[in-house]
C-alpha cells in the first residue's frame, strides 16, 4: 500500500511537471516575473548585459518547535487574470498578484497545522535568493536590492523594494511577527505566536519593482498632488507633466484648463512638472525639476484663466541642482511663498553629493527660502538654515499669516542617538523670521526603543494650531522606525511591523506651544501610515492613512475587516468643546488593493480632495461629508 502511494505520488509529480508551464508577466521591456512550477517566484532583468540579475522567493516549510512540515512542490498552480495561485496542500495556498509594478504575495493558512505539539509558535520558512546587493531606500519602501557602483549609480535596470508585510487572522487581529533573515543561507523566516487567534491567517507581502533610469518618471503616475480652495481645484499629473485646473460653478466642478511647462532651450521637455503644489487665493505655485534645473512656477488667475506670472530659481549662488531639491516642499499664503531645498550644506559650504555620509566633514543640510510678492514681483527676503546635525531641514513646510513651521530631523555621528524628527516654529516679528521653539519627538516620547525620523513628515498650520503627522510610530507612540544599521538588520528591524501612525496637535497658549491632542485611528492596524498626509482648515483636521486595509466602501462604513492591503482611508476630525472628535471615515466607493487613498489630500474646510488611483472630491453637509465628484485619470494597462 505504501509502495503504491509512493508510485502514485511520483506519477502525479511527473504529470504536473510535464503538463504545466511556467507563468510569465512582463513588468517592463527589461524586467520579467516568472512563477515557476516548484513554487519559486523569480523577478529578473532580461537586459542583454544583465541576464543573471534576479530576486527569488519561495515558500519552503512550516515548523513548530522541532516539528516541521516540508513543502517541496505545490499540488497545483493556476492563473486567473493577473493572479497566480499555488495550492501547497488542502490548507495552505499562496496567491501572487501583479498590480502595475507591485507584486502582492498573499499566503493563507486555513487551519492550524498538525504538529502533535502543544507549542503555539509557528514559523513560516521561505527560501530567498538574489545576486543583487542592497542599499537603504526610504520611508515607504524600507528595503532596496540594487547592484551599485560608486556614488550609488545603478549598473542595471532592476531594483526591488520590499514595501511592507503583515499577518492577520480571521478576526483582523494583527499578529506579532519576528522576521529572521539569513542572507548567507538564503533563509527568510516569519515567526509568530498563534495562541488565541482564529484561523485562517494570512501573510500579505508587497514587493515594489523600481526602475533605475534617472529619466524614467513613470513611477510617479499615481503620485499626484492636489490643492483646493473656494472655487479652484488643482490636480497635478506628474507622468503627463501637466497640471489640470477645475472651477466650481453652480456648486459643481468643471474642467477649466491644463497648465503646461514652457519648452526649455528649444528642446523637448524632460523632467517632472507638478511634483508639489501650493495654492492661495488666485495664486498657484508649481514645482519643476530635472537633472539640470529646478524651478517653482507661479501662475495667476486673471479673469477666467490661469497664466504664468514668473518662475523662481534658487537664490543660492552655489546652487547645484539635484532633481527635486529646490522645491522639495513648498507652501503659499497670500503674498508669502516658502520653498525648501534639502540639498544645501550648512554654512553655504561648497556643495557635494551630501545625500551620503562619505567624509569626516559631513554636515547637516537643508535651507528654507522665503519670497514675498510686491507690485507683482516676487523677491527673496529671507533664508532660514538649520543648526549643525539637523538633517532634512525643510522636508515639510507650512505658512499661515506670520507663522512658519518647518519639518526636519536630528542626526549625529553617534549611532546610538540615531536620527529623529523635529518641528521648528518661527514667528515673523520686527521685520524678520525669529525662531520661537523647537519640538523634538524625544520631547513627546519618553519611553522608546528607537528614535523616529517620520515625525513632521507631514505638517499644516492654521489659526495658531499646528498639526503634525507621525506615520511610522507604533501603537503607543513609543517606537517608530530605526534608520540605523540597515545592512546589519535588513530583515530584522523590530519596529518595521508596528507602523500604525498618529497625529499630534499643538496650540499656542500665551507665549508657549502646548500639546493639545494625540490622535490615533479608532481601530489602528500596522502599516496604516496614519498621518502620512494632514490638513487643518476651519476647525477641521483631515488625516490620510494610505495603508488602511479595510474593504468596506463609502463614508462611515464599518471598519471591521482587513482584506484590501493599502486600499487607504481618510479620517476627518472636528473641534468640539471637549476636544477633537472624529466626524467621518472615508473610503472609496469601490476600494481596491494598493489604491492608497489619502496619500495626498487637501481641504479648505468645505471641500476635501483626495488622491488615489483616481481623484475623489467630498463636500461638507449638515451631518457629515458627501462625495460629489469622481475624476477619472488616464487608464494604465497592467503589466502582463
Amino acid at each position: 500500500m505504501i509502495k503504491y502511494r509512493y508510485i502514485m505520488f511520483l506519477l502525479l509529480l511527473l504529470s504536473f511537471c510535464a503538463n504545466s508551464e511556467n507563468y510569465f508577466h512582463k513588468i517592463s521591456d527589461d524586467v520579467k516575473i516568472e512563477y515557476q512550477q516548484d513554487g519559486l517566484v523569480k523577478i529578473y532583468s532580461t537586459d542583454n548585459d544583465q541576464q543573471n540579475l534576479y530576486f527569488s522567493l519561495k515558500l519552503d516549510s512550516l515548523s513548530s518547535g522541532k516539528k516541521q512540515s516540508d513543502l517541496d512542490v505545490p499540488l497545483s498552480v493556476s492563473q486567473v487574470g493577473d493572479s497566480v495561485v499555488y495550492n501547497w496542500n488542502s490548507s495552505i495556498s499562496e496567491q501572487w498578484e501583479l498590480i502595475d509594478n507591485i507584486v502582492v504575495r498573499k499566503l493563507t493558512i486555513k487551519k492550524k497545522p498538525n504538529f502533535n505539539t502543544k507549542s503555539n509558535n509557528l514559523t513560516i520558512h521561505s527560501f530567498f535568493k538574489t545576486d543583487l546587493g542592497y542599499i537603504a531606500a526610504g520611508m515607504s519602501y524600507p528595503y532596496t536590492f540594487s547592484r551599485d557602483i560608486m556614488d550609488h549609480e545603478s549598473l542595471n535596470n532592476l531594483r526591488i523594494d520590499e514595501t511592507s508585510y503583515y499577518i492577520i487572522d480571521a478576526n483582523c487581529k494583527q499578529l506579532i511577527v519576528d522576521k529572521d533573515f539569513d542572507y548567507k543561507n538564503h533563509k527568510l523566516d516569519y515567526n509568530l505566536d498563534t495562541k488565541n487567534i482564529k484561523y485562517p491567517i494570512t501573510l500579505t507581502q508587497e514587493i515594489k519593482i523600481n526602475f533605475n533610469d534617472p529619466l524614467d518618471f513613470s513611477w510617479l503616475k499615481y503620485d499626484r498632488e492636489v490643492a483646493v480652495n473656494d472655487n479652484n481645484l488643482i490636480i497635478s499629473e506628474h507622468y503627463q507633466n501637466s497640471v489640470k485646473v477645475y472651477e466650481k460653478k453652480n456648486n459643481e466642478w468643471h474642467y477649466l484648463q491644463t497648465l503646461l511647462p514652457e519648452t526649455l532651450n528649444g528642446m523637448d521637455f524632460k523632467g517632472v512638472f507638478g511634483s508639489k503644489l501650493a495654492l492661495s487665493g488666485n495664486t498657484l505655485a508649481i514645482t519643476f525639476y530635472d537633472d539640470k534645473e529646478n524651478f517653482v512656477y507661479i501662475f495667476k488667475k486673471s479673469m477666467d484663466l490661469w497664466e504664468q506670472q514668473t518662475k523662481i530659481s534658487s537664490p543660492d549662488p552655489n546652487y547645484l541642482p539635484y532633481f527635486n531639491s529646490f522645491g522639495n516642499s513648498i507652501d503659499l499664503f497670500e503674498d508669502k511663498l516658502v520653498i525648501a531645498d534639502l540639498n544645501v550644506p550648512v554654512g553655504n559650504k561648497p556643495r557635494k553629493n551630501i545625500y551620503y555620509k562619505n567624509d569626516k566633514n559631513w554636515d547637516s543640510e537643508g535651507a528654507v527660502y522665503i519670497f514675498k510678492e510686491t507690485n507683482n514681483v516676487w523677491r527673496h527676503t529671507d533664508t532660514i538654515s538649520p543648526e549643525r546635525f539637523n538633517i532634512g531641514f525643510g522636508k515639510s513646510v507650512a505658512v499661515d499669516n506670520d507663522l512658519l513651521i518647518i519639518g526636519g530631523g536630528h542626526t549625529s555621528r553617534n549611532d546610538n542617538e540615531g536620527y529623529y524628527g523635529k518641528l521648528y516654529i518661527y514667528q515673523f516679528e520686527n521685520d524678520k523670521w525669529q525662531k520661537e521653539t523647537v519640538i523634538n519627538i524625544t520631547d513627546l516620547v519618553k519611553k522608546y526603543a528607537y528614535y523616529d525620523s517620520s515625525f513632521a513628515t507631514s505638517i499644516d498650520v492654521s489659526n495658531n494650531t499646528i498639526v503634525v503627522g507621525y506615520p511610522l510610530s507604533n501603537f503607543n507612540g513609543t517606537r517608530g522606525s530605526s534608520n540605523n544599521k540597515f545592512r546589519d538588520n535588513l530583515f530584522n528591524i523590530e519596529s518595521n511591523k508596528e507602523q500604525y501612525g498618529q497625529v499630534y496637535v499643538f496650540k499656542k497658549k500665551g507665549n508657549k506651544w502646548k500639546k493639545q491632542a494625540r490622535i490615533q485611528a479608532p481601530k489602528p492596524l500596522q502599516l496604516d501610515y496614519f498621518g502620512s498626509s494632514v490638513k487643518i482648515a476651519n476647525n477641521t483636521i483631515i488625516i490620510g492613512a494610505p495603508g488602511d486595509s479595510n474593504q468596506s466602501p463609502g463614508i462611515n462604513s464599518d471598519n471591521d475587516n482587513c482584506q484590501l492591503p493599502s486600499s487607504g482611508a481618510v479620517y476627518v476630525y472636528e473641534k468640539k468643546w471637549t476636544g477633537w472628535r472624529q466626524s467621518a471615515y472615508i473610503k472609496s466607493n469601490n476600494p481596491d488593493k494598493l489604491e492608497q487613498l489619502g496619500s495626498q489630500i487637501d481641504s479648505d474646510g468645505k471641500t476635501i480632495i483626495v488622491n488615489s488611483n483616481d481623484i475623489h472630491i467630498f463636500n461638507k453637509t449638515d451631518e457629515s461629508w458627501k462625495k460629489v465628484k469622481h475624476i477619472k485619470t488616464l487608464p494604465f494597462k497592467r503589466s502582463k
